[in-house]
């Protein structure tokens, strides 16, 4: 992706994390995605925001299990970041702003 495209979807200088069934994104790395975009088509096991919610489960998203297809876009509930991203199948990337500190590299 060209330097400067990457700066306007993440708000000046930040992180991209691509994310498969072999690289889950722990809670506790200190990650803090702003969003996090379907790669390839992707089954998502946890996507858990900065507020400790389990984002997949029937009571918020209802997508566990699910395949999601290329270009949708999750995002925490409420405004949170997501901090913890695995799945089972497929990819996504996470995005991170350096605009809200706590930025892991």
């Amino acid at each position: 992706m060209p330097a400067n495209l990457q700066k306007q979807m993440l708000g000046g200088d930040g992180v991209m994390r691509f994310i498969d069934s072999n690289s889950a994104v722990a809670t506790g790395t200190g990650y803090l995605f702003d969003y996090v975009i379907v790669n390839d088509e992707a089954t998502v096991s946890s996507l858990i925001d900065e507020n400790g919610v389990q984002l997949i489960s029937s009571g918020e998203w209802n997508i566990d299990g699910k395949a999601l297809k290329p270009g949708i876009l999750l995002i925490g509930k409420n405004g949170a970041r997501i901090r913890g991203v695995a799945v089972t199948a497929g990819s996504v990337i996470g995005y991170q702003s350096r605009d809200y500190g706590n930025l892991r590299v």
